[in-house]
């Protein structure tokens, strides 16, 4: 976004830099108010400037300004969000990301694809999958498309999260 490239890592995973592509600059970094560790990031909309952060330890996921590197809202998504590639831009106004699931992705089956309003991170709907989800889910017409460790790929409607 206007040549800014958004890394995360530093600190034990804590931290979220905004860079100058151009000349490597950092031009501020943002760390998650209750101390969490981030472990999934990469989704950006340019039209609200916001990145989207979420952390493991503290099952929280953020809007960051993609401009000043402050917190513009952050929500308890349920549980540790494992998406390496990070969450999913759907539509005109929804972010969703795969939530919920034990380090061990055989441990239980409490997997889910949640998807939040992209200003105000008010849920929009939550969708059980499997066992754990580590892929930013795929964009359809009408559908969102996400691996699970259950061996199961899972196509959900974007109105509803309803499985089809």
């Amino acid at each position: 976004l206007d040549g800014s490239i958004y890394v995360w890592g530093g600190l034990q995973g804590k931290k979220l830099d905004s860079v100058d592509a151009a000349s490597g600059v950092t031009t501020w970094a943002w760390t998650p108010d209750d101390g969490g560790k981030i472990t999934t990031s990469g989704a950006v909309d340019a039209a609200r400037r916001l990145v989207f952060v979420g952390t493991s330890s503290t099952h929280a996921l953020y809007a960051v300004n993609a401009s000043s590197g402050t917190t513009v809202w952050r929500i308890d998504a349920g549980g540790e969000m494992w998406g390496t590639l990070g969450p999913q831009l759907v539509g005109s106004d929804l972010v969703c990301v795969g939530v919920g699931g034990e380090a061990n992705p055989y441990a239980d089956c409490n997997a889910s694809l949640l998807c939040v309003k992209r200003e105000t991170g008010a849920a929009v709907w939550r969708a059980p999958t499997g066992k754990q989800i580590q892929s930013r889910p795929s964009v359809g017409k009408e559908s969102l498309f996400v691996g699970d460790y259950d061996h199961c790929v899972y196509a959900l409607d974007i109105e509803s999260g309803e499985r089809r």
